[in-house]
């Protein structure tokens, strides 16, 4: 059964948090060192200007249930780095 779904690898960058309290000289330089880029492979349910919406887990229609899509992911475009086709 051929999947209606594209596999994808994405790189996104996401946001970072610190609960430590520093000098204000000092927040540049965690900022600079704090990046966090993510890579996730996951199946491309939909895109839109604004958005991609990634699924770990795809779950076929049978004859006892419908097609079921799980583990959502959602991404705003803004932080997308890439988006690759892998199959």
């Amino acid at each position: 059964m051929e999947n209606k779904y594209q596999l994808v690898k994405i790189k996104w960058e996401d946001a970072v948090a610190n609960a430590n309290w520093f000098n204000y000289s000092e927040v540049q330089g965690w900022a600079a060192n704090s990046r966090c880029e993510v890579e996730e492979v996951g199946y491309l349910i939909f895109q839109n200007k604004d958005y991609a919406i990634l699924a770990s887990a795809i779950a076929k229609k049978t004859p006892l249930a419908e097609e079921k899509i799980g583990q959502l992911h959602l991404i705003p475009n803004s932080v997308i780095i890439s988006l690759d086709k892998i199959l």
